[in-house]
Protein backbone atom coordinates (compact mmCIF):
# COMPACT_ATOMS: atom_id res chain seq x y z
CA UNK A 1 0.00 0.00 0.00
CA UNK A 2 2.85 2.80 0.90
CA UNK A 3 4.18 2.70 -2.35
CA UNK A 4 1.27 3.19 -4.66
CA UNK A 5 1.63 6.07 -6.24
CA UNK A 6 -0.55 5.93 -9.79
CA UNK A 7 -3.94 5.08 -9.39
CA UNK A 8 -6.56 4.24 -12.11
CA UNK A 9 -10.04 4.03 -11.72
CA UNK A 10 -12.66 3.05 -14.36
CA UNK A 11 -15.76 5.03 -12.55
CA UNK A 12 -18.84 3.32 -14.44
CA UNK A 13 -18.77 1.04 -17.46
CA UNK A 14 -21.48 3.20 -18.59
CA UNK A 15 -21.08 5.08 -21.97
CA UNK A 16 -23.47 7.04 -24.69
CA UNK A 17 -21.31 5.81 -27.65
CA UNK A 18 -20.92 2.54 -29.55
CA UNK A 19 -17.28 2.70 -30.91
CA UNK A 20 -16.42 -0.51 -33.18
CA UNK A 21 -13.27 -1.35 -31.28
CA UNK A 22 -14.29 -0.80 -27.48
CA UNK A 23 -14.65 -3.70 -25.04
CA UNK A 24 -18.42 -2.32 -24.42
CA UNK A 25 -19.52 -3.42 -27.66
CA UNK A 26 -20.28 -6.34 -29.60
CA UNK A 27 -21.76 -6.41 -33.18
CA UNK A 28 -22.58 -2.80 -32.92
CA UNK A 29 -24.37 -3.00 -29.87
CA UNK A 30 -23.48 -2.81 -26.02
CA UNK A 31 -21.94 -5.89 -24.92
CA UNK A 32 -24.35 -7.81 -22.83
CA UNK A 33 -21.85 -9.67 -20.83
CA UNK A 34 -20.67 -6.35 -19.46
CA UNK A 35 -23.13 -5.14 -16.25
CA UNK A 36 -23.62 -0.98 -16.63
CA UNK A 37 -22.08 -0.06 -12.82
CA UNK A 38 -20.75 2.81 -11.51
CA UNK A 39 -18.99 3.35 -8.27
CA UNK A 40 -20.74 4.92 -5.31
CA UNK A 41 -18.75 7.77 -3.46
CA UNK A 42 -19.25 5.84 -0.41
CA UNK A 43 -16.39 3.26 -2.52
CA UNK A 44 -14.36 6.01 -2.62
CA UNK A 45 -14.80 7.01 0.70
CA UNK A 46 -13.54 3.72 2.14
CA UNK A 47 -10.55 3.35 -0.42
CA UNK A 48 -9.03 6.91 -0.32
CA UNK A 49 -7.61 7.90 3.00
CA UNK A 50 -6.36 10.90 3.33
CA UNK A 51 -2.59 9.40 3.83
CA UNK A 52 -2.94 7.48 0.56
CA UNK A 53 -4.21 10.31 -1.62
CA UNK A 54 -1.40 12.44 -0.03
CA UNK A 55 1.63 9.70 -1.45
CA UNK A 56 -0.13 9.09 -4.89
CA UNK A 57 1.18 11.28 -7.57
CA UNK A 58 -1.54 10.86 -10.18
CA UNK A 59 -4.67 9.39 -10.69
CA UNK A 60 -6.65 9.23 -13.80
CA UNK A 61 -10.10 8.19 -15.12
CA UNK A 62 -9.70 6.57 -18.33
CA UNK A 63 -12.78 4.94 -19.39
CA UNK A 64 -11.34 1.45 -20.67
CA UNK A 65 -15.37 0.37 -20.47
CA UNK A 66 -17.11 3.43 -20.23
CA UNK A 67 -16.94 7.45 -19.81
CA UNK A 68 -16.59 9.11 -16.75
CA UNK A 69 -18.73 11.60 -17.85
CA UNK A 70 -21.95 9.42 -17.95
CA UNK A 71 -21.55 9.08 -13.69
CA UNK A 72 -24.55 11.46 -12.09
CA UNK A 73 -22.22 11.05 -9.65
CA UNK A 74 -18.59 11.90 -10.92
CA UNK A 75 -18.40 15.40 -9.93
CA UNK A 76 -18.48 14.53 -6.61
CA UNK A 77 -15.90 11.56 -6.50
CA UNK A 78 -13.24 13.77 -8.38
CA UNK A 79 -14.41 16.72 -5.40
CA UNK A 80 -13.84 14.18 -2.61
CA UNK A 81 -10.21 13.09 -4.16
CA UNK A 82 -9.12 16.49 -4.70
CA UNK A 83 -10.03 17.49 -0.78
CA UNK A 84 -8.46 14.21 0.31
CA UNK A 85 -5.08 15.36 -1.53
CA UNK A 86 -4.93 13.61 -4.74
CA UNK A 87 -2.24 16.21 -6.81
CA UNK A 88 -2.85 15.70 -10.17
CA UNK A 89 -5.88 13.90 -11.78
CA UNK A 90 -6.80 13.43 -15.59
CA UNK A 91 -10.18 12.23 -16.91
CA UNK A 92 -10.54 10.72 -20.64
CA UNK A 93 -13.93 11.65 -22.10
CA UNK A 94 -15.76 11.89 -25.82
CA UNK A 95 -16.64 15.06 -24.41
CA UNK A 96 -20.42 14.53 -25.71
CA UNK A 97 -22.16 14.24 -22.22
CA UNK A 98 -23.23 16.36 -19.78
CA UNK A 99 -23.65 20.00 -19.99
CA UNK A 100 -21.94 22.94 -20.39
CA UNK A 101 -22.44 24.28 -16.61
CA UNK A 102 -21.10 20.44 -15.80
CA UNK A 103 -17.95 21.03 -17.57
CA UNK A 104 -17.02 24.12 -15.60
CA UNK A 105 -17.88 22.34 -12.73
CA UNK A 106 -15.20 19.58 -13.57
CA UNK A 107 -12.66 22.96 -14.43
CA UNK A 108 -13.05 24.63 -10.93
CA UNK A 109 -12.49 21.20 -9.56
CA UNK A 110 -9.14 19.91 -11.83
CA UNK A 111 -7.82 23.29 -10.65
CA UNK A 112 -3.87 22.36 -10.05
CA UNK A 113 -1.56 23.10 -12.89
CA UNK A 114 -0.91 19.13 -14.12
CA UNK A 115 -4.64 18.51 -14.12
CA UNK A 116 -6.03 17.74 -17.54
CA UNK A 117 -9.33 16.17 -19.41
CA UNK A 118 -8.43 14.17 -22.53
CA UNK A 119 -10.74 14.45 -25.02
CA UNK A 120 -10.76 11.66 -27.61
CA UNK A 121 -12.35 13.34 -30.78
CA UNK A 122 -11.09 11.34 -33.84
CA UNK A 123 -12.54 13.63 -36.66
CA UNK A 124 -14.22 17.16 -37.00
CA UNK A 125 -17.92 17.59 -37.43
CA UNK A 126 -18.63 15.77 -40.71
CA UNK A 127 -16.07 12.54 -39.62
CA UNK A 128 -16.01 12.32 -35.99
CA UNK A 129 -19.71 10.14 -36.21
CA UNK A 130 -17.98 7.92 -38.09
CA UNK A 131 -16.32 6.28 -35.01
CA UNK A 132 -17.45 7.70 -31.95
CA UNK A 133 -20.76 6.39 -32.93
CA UNK A 134 -23.65 8.48 -31.33
CA UNK A 135 -21.45 11.39 -30.78
CA UNK A 136 -22.73 14.77 -31.43
CA UNK A 137 -20.66 17.10 -32.59
CA UNK A 138 -22.27 20.74 -31.49
CA UNK A 139 -22.15 18.41 -27.75
CA UNK A 140 -18.66 18.02 -27.47
CA UNK A 141 -17.63 21.52 -28.98
CA UNK A 142 -19.65 23.26 -26.59
CA UNK A 143 -18.84 21.56 -23.68
CA UNK A 144 -14.95 21.62 -24.61
CA UNK A 145 -15.15 25.07 -24.97
CA UNK A 146 -17.15 25.81 -21.64
CA UNK A 147 -14.25 23.36 -19.99
CA UNK A 148 -11.25 25.55 -21.49
CA UNK A 149 -12.95 28.67 -21.07
CA UNK A 150 -13.38 28.00 -17.17
CA UNK A 151 -9.64 27.42 -16.63
CA UNK A 152 -9.55 23.69 -17.79
CA UNK A 153 -6.38 22.51 -19.00
CA UNK A 154 -7.40 20.10 -22.64
CA UNK A 155 -5.68 17.92 -24.89
CA UNK A 156 -7.19 16.63 -27.92
CA UNK A 157 -6.75 12.59 -28.81
CA UNK A 158 -7.05 11.71 -32.34
CA UNK A 159 -7.26 8.34 -33.31
CA UNK A 160 -6.46 8.55 -37.43
CA UNK A 161 -8.18 6.25 -39.58
CA UNK A 162 -8.73 7.02 -43.67
CA UNK A 163 -11.63 8.66 -43.26
CA UNK A 164 -10.09 11.44 -40.96
CA UNK A 165 -6.56 11.66 -42.13
CA UNK A 166 -7.24 14.05 -44.26
CA UNK A 167 -8.39 16.84 -41.60
CA UNK A 168 -5.02 16.52 -39.21
CA UNK A 169 -3.88 20.07 -40.21
CA UNK A 170 -7.29 21.54 -39.90
CA UNK A 171 -7.96 19.66 -36.78
CA UNK A 172 -4.31 21.45 -35.30
CA UNK A 173 -5.87 24.95 -36.03
CA UNK A 174 -9.28 24.17 -34.60
CA UNK A 175 -7.85 22.93 -31.23
CA UNK A 176 -5.40 26.07 -31.23
CA UNK A 177 -8.57 28.37 -31.55
CA UNK A 178 -10.22 26.25 -28.90
CA UNK A 179 -7.01 26.68 -26.29
CA UNK A 180 -6.01 22.66 -26.14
Amino acid sequence: LSEIQEVHIEHTSKCNLLCPKCARVVDGKKNPELPLKTLDLSDYENTFSKSLCRQIKHLYFCGNYGDPAAASNFLDCVEFLRKQGVPRISVFSNGSLQTAKWWQQLAKILNQPKDFVNFSIDGLEDTNHLYRKNSHWNSIIENVSSFIKSGGQARWDWLVFEHNKHQIEQARRLSQQLGF
